[in-house]
C-alpha cells in the first residue's frame, strides 16, 4: 500500500517508493480501462445505514476479483440502486499492471481527492488490500 496524493499521511507514498508522481499512473490506468470490457457494482461500504456509497469498475475478466469483492462488502442490485447513490469510495481495478509497472508485485494506491477516497488495485486479489482500503476510506469520511 502507498498514497498517491501529497496529502499529509503517515504512510509510504508512492513518489517515495516509485520515484515519480502517480498521476501519470493514475491516467494510464484509466486509459488501458477505456479499452477493456467492464463490470461495475456499487456496494454501502461498512454496511447498510451506517457506511458510506463506493463503487467498484473492474476489468470483466477479472470477475473472480469482482465476485470476491462483493462477496466482502455486499453488492447493490443494479434495480436497487438508490437515486442519491453518491460514491465517495471507487476502487478500479488493474491487476495487469502488477506485471507491467510493478515487477510482479501487487500495489494498491490510495488517492484521497477532494470528497472521494481512489483505490487503483493493482493486484489479483480482494482479499486484505480492498478491505484494508475501505477502511482507510471509511475512517477518513467517518
Amino acid at each position: 500500500m502507498v498514497i498517491g496524493d501529497g496529502l499529509p499521511t503517515d504512510k509510504e507514498s508512492y513518489k517515495t517508493r516509485f520515484g515519480a508522481e502517480f498521476g501519470p499512473l493514475r491516467e494510464e490506468t484509466f486509459e488501458w480501462l477505456k479499452e477493456q470490457e467492464l463490470v461495475l457494482f456499487g456496494f454501502v461500504a461498512g454496511g447498510a445505514g451506517m457506511g458510506m456509497d463506493a463503487i467498484v469498475i473492474a476489468p470483466a475478466n477479472a470477475g473472480f476479483f469482482a465476485l470476491g469483492l462483493a462477496m466482502l462488502q455486499g453488492i447493490i442490485p443494479q434495480e436497487m440502486i438508490p437515486a442519491g447513490f453518491l460514491p465517495r469510495a471507487i476502487i478500479y481495478v488493474a491487476p495487469v499492471f502488477r506485471h507491467t509497472h510493478f515487477d510482479k508485485k501487487q500495489v494498491v494506491v490510495h488517492n484521497r481527492r477532494d470528497g472521494l477516497h481512489e483505490l487503483f488495485s493493482y493486484n489479483l486479489y480482494p482479499g486484505p488490500s480492498a478491505k484494508k482500503g475501505i477502511y482507510g476510506g471509511l475512517a477518513r469520511f467517518g
